[in-house]
């Protein structure tokens, strides 16, 4: 049986090879490579339908050989397939979702899906049926996530292939943010579906994606490009970070309302608090910078070509503008979180604000109030011990409340709601 398993899979694959040796014998250049794409992508889809063949035969006449052999092609199909759709080529021939890896990837969703019917069906007569659904729906997981990058990847491409400049860096620039943003959305759906049915392994497909997506974001969110095209707040970051925002709000909702697992979701929700802090921190941090820097690089790049004292003298402005408003960003975000951190008895959110608060008051001390004239100086530092003094008898008066540690917030709260 495993003998002629092997030869049809090399028959199936020679044909496939061979229907497009001809024409490729003749094309040239684009032409050539997408005849070459196309093969390649024909070839995982032979071998899908082959798979599917090999696996309904094992089941329905109780051929294991049949069964074994079907998996190993499909996984020859997927690993070739799935890989070789991440590149379209020509990527000048490219039309987004009416493109031949489209088709493609459809087709190998239908012969995924067609796998997990026959197992369902059948999982009963075979040891570790279960197994090999769970690793098949995976692979609907992973055929999603590559549909939807290589789809946004390219529908970006397409168009940077004949830009140059400023205009080419921004395009770049909204492909990584607009993946960051369909990786979160992407990963919202999987973690639901994987929450309700009660499946560990796609809710943590869907914690990896969200993890890509949060963190492709934050990193890419650090600095605006090209700069020329920055206008604070309406801006395509601006935008991306809210929604990104919204995107772990609604995880954290789902997680709290569907998890079942105490130990990993008090920590999921945690490290999800966690990261909607950060991402308001970013999103607050580089607005400010890239309000002053938009100002700030012009005045420079003249002062490169020509020296002027007063340019000079109002780049120093407006850096140390800068820096101070900065800070005052910092203390407010600081105070507001506090505020949070206990309206919703959150320890660690508490910890984040101290840990803030004190950041921005050292970074006050050590630089901002360096390029102060004396006078001013005198009084900054006036003014920074009464708000110390303030903080320090706050937080003396408070201390339970702030450093309460969240089992005990958790536990009297199930008890203020059982009464």
């Amino acid at each position: 049986m495993y003998v002629s398993c092997l030869a049809l899979f090399i028959v199936a694959t020679a044909e496939a090879v061979d229907a497009f040796g001809r024409p490729m014998l003749y094309a040239s250049g684009p032409s050539l490579d997408m005849l070459q794409f196309k093969r390649d992508l024909t070839i995982g889809i032979v071998w899908m339908a082959l798979s599917v063949g090999m696996a309904s035969y094992g089941f329905f006449i109780r051929r294991r050989p049949a069964l074994h052999a079907s998996i190993v092609v499909l996984g020859f199909s997927l690993l070739y397939a799935g890989l070789r759709s991440f590149a379209y080529e020509p990527i000048g021939n490219f039309a987004l979702f009416l493109n031949y890896r489209v088709f493609t990837l459809v087709l190998l969703l239908a012969g995924t899906a067609g796998h997990i019917f026959l197992w369902k069906r059948f999982q009963t007569d075979v040891p570790r049926g279960g197994n090999m659904l769970t690793i098949l729906s995976l692979v609907i997981v992973a055929l999603l996530f590559i549909f939807l990058t290589s789809e946004t990847f390219d529908g970006f491409e397409n168009h940077l292939i004949d830009l140059t400049g400023d205009v080419f860096e921004l395009l770049s620039f909204k492909r990584i943010l607009t993946l960051a943003l369909v990786w979160t959305t992407y990963s919202v759906a999987v973690t639901w579906y994987g929450l309700t049915r009660k499946h560990k392994l796609i809710t943590y497909a869907g914690i990896g994606i969200m993890a890509l997506g949060f963190v492709t974001g934050l990193l890419r969110s650090t600095w605006y490009s090209p700069l020329d095209y920055f206008f604070p707040i309406l801006n395509y970051r601006f935008l991306t970070l809210c929604l990104l925002t919204i995107g772990a709000v609604v995880l954290l909702l789902l997680w709290r309302k569907f998890s079942r697992d105490s130990r990993l979701g008090t920590n999921l929700t945690s490290a999800l608090g966690l990261l909607i802090v950060a991402l308001m921190f970013v999103l607050f941090t580089s607005e400010t910078i890239d309000y002053y820097e938009h100002q700030i690089v012009p005045i420079e790049v003249k002062l490169l070509d020509a020296w002027n004292s007063d340019l000079n003298v109002l780049a120093n402005s407006l850096r140390n503008q800068q820096q101070l408003t900065l800070s005052g960003v910092w203390l407010v975000y600081s105070i507001v979180l506090m505020i949070v951190g206990i309206w919703r008895r959150r320890r660690n959110i508490r910890m984040v604000a101290i840990g803030l608060f004190g950041l921005t008051i050292l970074k006050i001390f050590i630089y901002d109030l360096s390029f102060l004239e004396t006078l001013y100086r005198i009084f900054s530092f006036m003014g920074l011990g009464v708000i110390l003094l303030g903080v320090s008898y706050l937080y003396q008066r408070y201390k339970s409340i702030i450093l309460e540690d969240e089992q005990k917030e958790a536990a009297e709260v199930n008890e203020a709601t059982a009464v």
